[in-house]
């Protein structure tokens, strides 16, 4: 083995070129989230996350609706209002259940309770959601929680 076989990653280190170079790399690596705007100016129906397909790099928006995120935010596990399956479970995050408008391979938008709940507030601060219904289906969640850790025991 000889420097020579390294040096494709001198040249990357350098910002010149490479396998990893160039905006591909990033393509893969980021998931960016935006309010999804509402029709003809009616409120937001929730969140939409891009990303780009792992098999095809094909980009892709996934909108999640603010009562899967509420649901999420509570610790339930959210279900897909358009396809009624419920969101996939992967080591305490969640992702919904969606595919590659391309290719058809799964998309993996995974999030935490605590990060839908930052995306919840700002869909509170933006009048997208109200309060008081947020507070309403995390009080119902909590107590089907409660009563199912009752039945357990």
């Amino acid at each position: 083995m000889s420097r020579e076989d390294f040096e494709d990653e001198e040249l990357l280190i350098a910002g010149q070129q490479g396998v990893l170079a160039g905006d591909g790399f990033q393509h893969m690596e980021t998931i960016q989230s935006k309010v999804t705007p509402g029709p003809n100016g009616q409120p937001s129906p929730g969140y939409t996350f891009e990303l780009h397909c792992i098999n095809c790099s094909t980009k892709n928006g996934v909108m999640v609706s603010w009562l899967e995120l509420v649901d999420l935010s509570a610790g339930a596990i959210p279900m897909d209002p358009d396809l009624r399956r419920p969101w996939l479970l992967n080591d305490r995050k969640a992702t919904p259940p969606c595919s590659c408008g391309r290719c058809g391979k799964a998309l993996a938008v995974y999030m935490t309770p605590d990060e839908a709940q930052r995306y919840v507030r700002t869909g509170i601060q933006i009048g997208a959601i109200q309060e008081a219904l947020v507070m309403q289906r995390v009080h119902a969640i909590r107590n089907q929680q409660a009563a199912a850790y009752g039945q357990r025991r």
